[in-house]
């Protein structure tokens, strides 16, 4: 030591220092006490300039600036030679000032320390980091300096006496390394570090100052796609995906000397670098510093990954062979996040309200809940990397984006309403999840009548589409427009008057128009069959949406024919002023009008007498039986007979029984008592009788009601007059007797 010598290391520092003469922060001290007390020393203080500290024996010198400029808060290599008594200092490989120091004698052990000073100089233990120590038994020329001063040594080269890389003490990540208290020497043989004032228990790798990437690394980590060009970085791939790495310097491809070694290493979770297990037996990554990586290498254990990635970093491990030395160069630490793709995913679907037919919608407003759904806990829920797009109906809705679940309140068109989610994760492959929901279109009705004039006949009593029927007939109905019947299956439809509102039965689908068959079915073994008591039937179209049963549209119902069977009319009963009258009267007979009537047909003595749409009464003066009978188009009725008699009142005059030859002078008895009606029953009168003579001579009225009549006869001849009357009807009769008296 009392030699020639070159100290290197590269530091940080935290802060810019205080001032030399109180704040120095020694980086590192080499001082002994044999044979007299003597330091040296490189530290920092005012403003970040380095300064140089040295003192043999009591002879103090204040603290030299080396150079000018703030080295604070950055990384820099400093190469400190002493050759008899100058000291050349370099600064990033660059020789900075040269400074004569006299001789210091020092002890043939000196002790080295980093981070504190002698104690000689009132300082500050070093505030930053330090990495990459060595001491040399020689001068290193500006070359060897400049050369070896990025790389870390193999320990084996002539003249090391100590390194320190701070690579291998055997700290845990997050393990207790209370065990480590001491620095490995890389040189041989050994000279160990011993650590003071360092905590390494509770998982610390180091404290205070000491740290293994300090350095900045001259070579760096890029990632890119093939066959993309450097220096276009990838920062992410899918798991299994094409990659090509390449160890550049500044983004420029290097090349090795013959017999360099390169390994690819790499880190997840902070774990220590290790070879990269899919690179280790990869032939292309065999001591290349550019490869590609085909499909399938690269792997992440996406079972164990609750994020759906893994941020792995990758660094290359360059033993590079400089002459007798093998110089190890660690690049940058490049981040490669492995991202898992998706591998499963669904939706479902809840239309509120829920209804029987959550299967199938009804065009128009809809309210419906959709679910994303996934095994792959970095879509549910979805991982900062993740990104879920929804489109609804193929048009992207970005309100929705990266929901799990949705409700959708919006139009639904037919025929289908359809979710579709893109799951994005990373730069892997998009997943595509999409299900369509039927939507029915509105069912539209349109009218219904009937089409069978012949056969039907509008009811009076009824509505516009009410008719008519006779039993026993058929009539069809249809569709008016079978056009307005759209978005539906057209069904046919039937219900009698007695049925319970709403309980239809289904006829068929087959055409827009529908035969009633015979009107009424009475089979009891027909579907068809008409209930007792039924006298009408209704006809509907139930226009089912397309996905009936399962559809959320409801069906829309036609209008409704009635059609009913028509009815007898009512038996006609003849009336008339009398069931009787006077020979050479006449009678009206005459019947009330029958509704719906198409004919009436008179009979008297079973033979037609008169018939007519609207003959309703007929005169008659016939002593005769009539009949009328009634056709409304479905029916006859006939009445009841009606028997007409016609009175004749027969006058009849006798001789006179108590003056037989009417002796001259002498009165007379005539008779008309045997006078009649030849209708019996004619009421409770008796006939009335009037008499009179041509003579003019008085005569006397006798007997019932003056059926008798005595009178004297003209000598010449008296013709005798009789008038005989029913005075319940009406009816007379007149007859003439003459008598010739006798001399």
């Amino acid at each position: 030591w009392g030699g020639p010598f070159t100290i290197e290391a590269w530091f940080y520092s935290n802060s810019q220092g205080g001032s030399c003469s109180g704040g120095f922060q020694t980086l590192f001290s080499l001082f002994g006490t044999v044979p007299i007390p003597h330091t040296f020393e490189i530290g920092i203080c005012n403003g970040g300039q380095i300064h140089f500290f040295f003192d043999n024996g009591g002879v103090f010198v204040p603290p030299l600036p080396i150079s000018t400029t703030d080295y604070s808060q950055s990384c820099h290599h400093i190469a400190v030679t002493r050759t008899g008594s100058d000291v050349e200092i370099y600064i990033d490989g660059v020789p900075i000032v040269v400074v004569n120091i006299n001789t210091i004698s020092f002890s043939s052990q000196p002790t080295f320390q980093i981070g504190s000073g002698s104690g000689i100089l009132p300082s500050q233990d070093w505030d930053g980091l330090v990495d990459e120590v060595r001491i040399w038994s020689d001068v290193r020329t500006a070359t060897e300096i400049m050369d070896y001063k990025d790389c870390t040594l193999s320990g084996s080269s002539p003249n090391l006496e100590l390194n320190w890389t701070f690579d291998d003490d055997g700290a845990i990540p997050g393990g207790n390394n209370s065990l480590i208290t001491q620095v490995l020497d890389a040189a041989s043989p050994p000279n160990n570090g011993i650590l003071n004032g360092f905590d390494l228990t509770n998982g610390n790798l180091t404290s205070n100052y000491v740290c293994n990437t300090c350095a900045p690394l001259i070579y760096q980590v890029d990632f890119s796609d093939i066959p993309s060009l450097f220096p276009i970085n990838l920062v992410s791939i899918c798991e299994g995906d094409d990659v090509h790495l390449c160890a550049t310097e500044s983004g420029i491809p290097f090349s090795l000397p013959p017999g360099s070694i390169v390994i690819w290493e790499s880190s997840e979770g902070g774990a220590p670098f290790a070879p990269d297990p899919d690179l280790s037996g990869y032939a292309n990554a065999l001591n290349a510093l550019c490869f590609p990586v085909q499909a399938g290498i690269i792997t992440a254990d996406c079972s164990n990954l609750p994020m759906g990635y893994v941020d792995r970093k990758y660094r290359a491990r360059i033993q590079k062979i400089m002459g007798n030395d093998t110089c190890t160069y660690i690049t940058q630490e490049r981040s490669l996040l492995i991202c898992c793709a998706v591998t499963n995913a669904q939706l479902n679907y809840t239309i509120q309200p829920p209804t029987p037919f959550n299967n199938t919608l009804c065009e128009g407003p809809v309210v419906i809940d959709v679910a994303l759904s996934s095994t792959d806990p970095w879509v549910i829920p979805p991982s900062p990397l993740t990104t879920i797009q929804w489109c609804v109906d193929g048009v992207h809705n970005p309100i929705f984006d990266n929901l799990t679940s949705i409700t959708y309140n919006g139009p639904a068109m037919a025929s289908n309403l359809c979710f579709e989610v893109k799951i994005l994760h990373c730069l892997c492959p998009v997943y595509t999840v999409k299900i369509c929901i039927p939507v029915d279109p509105q069912p539209l009705c349109g009218p219904l009548d009937g089409i069978s004039p012949a056969t039907l006949s509008p009811n009076p009593l009824g509505g516009t589409n009410d008719y008519l029927i006779c039993p026993g007939n058929s009539a069809m109905i249809g569709m008016l427009n079978p056009s307005d019947f759209q978005n539906c299956t057209p069904v046919w439809q039937y219900q009698f008057d007695t049925s319970l509102p709403g309980v239809w039965f289904d006829l068929g689908t087959s055409n827009p128009f529908q035969n009633t068959n015979t009107l009424q079915e009475t089979d009891v073994t027909s579907p068809y069959y008409w209930p007792p008591g039924a006298t009408c039937i209704y006809y509907r179209v139930n226009c089912r949406p397309l996905s009936w049963p399962n559809s959320g549209c409801d069906p829309c119902d036609s209008n409704i024919v009635r059609i009913c069977l028509k009815q007898p009319p009512p038996i006609p009963v003849i009336s008339s002023t009398a069931n009787q009258i006077c020979k050479g009267d006449a009678d009206t007979l005459s019947i009330p009008p029958v509704p719906g009537a198409l004919s009436y047909n008179w009979y008297c003595n079973g033979a037609v007498i008169g018939s007519g749409p609207t003959l309703t009464s007929i005169n008659v003066m016939q002593y005769a039986c009539y009949e009328v009978s009634v056709f409304d188009g479905c029916f006859t009725v006939t009445s009841s007979k009606f028997c007409l008699e016609v009175c004749a009142i027969v006058a009849i005059i006798t001789c006179p029984v108590d003056n037989p030859c009417a002796c001259n002078g002498l009165p007379i008895t005539l008779s008309g008592c045997t006078s009649f009606n030849t209708c019996i029953n004619t009421g409770s009168l008796p006939l009335v009788y009037v008499w009179s003579a041509s003579n003019g001579g008085p005569g006397t009225q006798t007997g019932t009601n003056g059926c008798e009549f005595i009178h004297i006869p003209d000598p010449g001849g008296t013709d005798y007059t009789l008038t005989v009357t029913d005075p319940n009807l009406g009816c007379s009769a007149i007859t003439t007797l003459h008598i010739d008296p006798c001399q």
